[in-house]
């Protein structure tokens, strides 16, 4: 089976193409050779290539401050790539499309787990706003395709948070667990005795590392005529920012104190979402949270001796 998987230089895409390519055929492909906002060559890319899956992992992404500041961006950029991609392969006739979404397509206000069937253009967390309406209208627009062809080439997962190997640290790009890590050690090295938190670090978040989503979606490749049109991947638990801030800081020993800046966004109270669908599915990979955490800060560590 031939399969395409675009952004491959991003986090999800390399850990997704180092699951992949051990057991099927991979299309190599670049923003030169696959530019996804210019449509006439999206389309060119699948109909020569003519893939046997196609799994969207492109995007344009960023922590809480560049969503803030690029709100309009986010929209535009993930929109039309998600747009160009999902059109080019109905119209070529691609057969298998995994459209990979993100937990903040749901409404923010939701305190329990969130299931598929809450998906909605409404409420959107405001700190990312244009990146979660985004991919709530791609997540529609492959919905609208299988409907209009009569057909169930489009499927979209709707993965929890991510975090791990091939994962940004840096103050603009990093996502809570990285910017966690990054924080704690600098803390460490320099001898700094405190660590800032955004807002009083009680909202909770579920995350996953990105090997086992990776691993879990090839899992579920071979069953993609059972999987639904939406379906959450995510491990079915979650802890406060301040738990995170707790577990980080025993595995790199930081014993200093925290300093919570409640001037700063929170964000959604809670992003738990309910995996029931793909326990009944089966094929989920979760090595262990601390397990994951350790790896994480080991992976970090080494982009450090890189530089």
């Amino acid at each position: 089976m031939k399969v395409l998987i675009t952004g491959t230089t991003g986090m999800v895409g390399r850990n997704l193409t180092e699951a992949f390519k051990s057991k099927f055929e991979l299309i190599p492909n670049s923003r030169a050779s696959l530019n996804l906002e210019n449509y006439p060559q999206t389309f060119e890319f699948i109909k020569m290539n003519r893939p046997d899956l196609v799994i969207h992992a492109a995007g344009y992404v960023g922590g809480i401050q560049k969503n803030i500041q690029e709100i309009a961006k986010f929209y535009f950029v993930n929109t039309t790539v998600g747009f160009n991609l999902l059109n080019a392969c109905n119209e070529v006739g691609v057969s298998r499309v995994i459209n990979l979404g993100s937990s903040c397509m749901y409404p923010s206000h939701l305190s329990e787990e969130i299931s598929e069937g809450q998906l909605s253009f409404e409420n959107i967390e405001k700190t990312n706003e244009g990146y979660g309406l985004a991919k709530v209208a791609v997540a529609k627009f492959g919905t609208l395709l299988n409907q209009q062809g009569n057909f169930h080439r489009f499927k979209t997962i709707v993965p929890c948070n991510l975090f791990g190997k091939y994962d940004k640290f840096d103050s603009v790009r990093a996502h809570l667990i990285a910017a966690i890590i990054r924080k704690t050690y600098e803390a460490v090295t320099i001898g700094n005795e405190s660590v800032e938190i955004w807002g009083d670090g009680t909202a909770r978040r579920e995350f996953m590392d990105v090997t086992d989503f990776a691993n879990t979606i090839l899992n579920l490749a071979d069953r993609f005529e059972e999987l639904p049109e939406v379906l959450n991947v995510g491990l079915g638990y979650d802890f406060s920012v301040n738990e995170f801030y707790q577990m980080i800081a025993k595995q790199l020993q930081f014993n200093g104190t925290y300093i919570h800046d409640l001037m700063k966004p929170t964000g959604t109270r809670r992003k738990l979402l309910n995996i029931s669908k793909l326990k009944e599915l089966g094929g989920l990979v979760d090595s262990g949270i601390e397990q994951n955490i350790k790896k994480a800060i080991s992976y970090y560590k080494e982009t450090l001796s890189l530089v």
